[in-house]
């Protein structure tokens, strides 16, 4: 074979085909499509720099842009699962930023909740204290007698007021003694007399009802309870010993006779009910 006709064979293997420049067009093509579907369009694909074994160059081949024409002929192309999986990236990527940009909204928007403060009045205090004073009270009380309630009428109960300093002894009433310190009450005030009048001469009636004996010294016994002047002599009797007490004291033994009376009326229902 003479030199000239070896030439061309030569020729043909450095030099890419024509179905080989086709293909790789329509690849370039696919690529940028995809990528448009994406919504990736501020990424811009720059013209490669350089050769690829057995190409000439890209001086010839379609510019990769946004306006690169659907692809043509039979040449490869991307997956369709390849496809959709570059489009669920860019949603996710846009509902990512999305969901940011709202959580960010949202701490702004953000408003402190308001401190809630739970203000004791002085009415609760007070009944929180002499919550804790009755506690401390009934702690060693003895308790009350009910056979004797029965027999005689009357229960008695030695209760340490002040502890070390003031015991009283507190009983309970009969039903004639209870009807003419009410009569006392009402003859004793009239209708000019206030409210405030009514409640204090009430509260120091029943300590002068209901005190069996101050600090181990008895007071005077109330007689026979039908027997209205000797009642009233003994009431006053009472009333002047209580109205000479400090006003602190009153309120300690007043508060005193109140829980003497329940623990009273709550032995009496055990006793009728019993312990269930």
């Amino acid at each position: 074979m003479s030199r000239r006709s070896r030439e061309p064979h030569r020729s043909r293997e450095k030099g890419p085909s024509a179905k080989g420049e086709k293909d790789l067009t329509n690849l370039v093509s696919n690529v940028a499509s995809t990528v448009r579907n994406a919504k990736s369009k501020d990424a811009r694909m720059h013209k490669p720099v350089g050769g690829i074994p057995n190409a000439r160059s890209f001086s010839h081949a379609e510019k990769w842009s946004d306006e690169a024409p659907a692809p043509r002929g039979d040449g490869p192309q991307l997956s369709s699962s390849t496809a959709e999986g570059l489009q669920q990236m860019a949603d996710l990527t846009e509902a990512t930023a999305a969901h940011e940009e709202m959580a960010e909204e949202a701490a702004e928007e953000e408003v402190t909740p308001e401190v809630q403060y739970v203000v004791e009045t002085p009415e609760d205090a007070e009944s929180r204290r002499f919550q804790k004073m009755r506690e401390r009270t009934e702690e060693d009380l003895q308790p009350i007698d009910i056979g004797a309630y029965l027999m005689s009428g009357i229960v008695k109960q030695t209760v340490p007021v002040i502890p070390g300093h003031l015991q009283v002894a507190f009983r309970t009433a009969r039903d004639g003694e209870e009807f003419w310190t009410q009569t006392y009450l009402r003859e004793h005030l009239n209708a000019d007399s206030s409210a405030m009048e009514f409640s204090k001469l009430q509260a120091q009636l029943a300590l002068a009802l209901h005190v069996h004996a101050y600090n181990g010294t008895p007071w005077a016994e109330f007689g026979a309870s039908d027997d209205r002047e000797d009642f009233f002599k003994k009431l006053e009797q009472r009333l002047k010993l209580v109205r000479s007490l400090p006003n602190q004291i009153s309120m300690l033994l007043s508060s005193n006779l109140v829980w003497f009376l329940e623990r009273t009326q709550e032995s009496i229902n055990i006793e009728i009910l019993g312990n269930g």
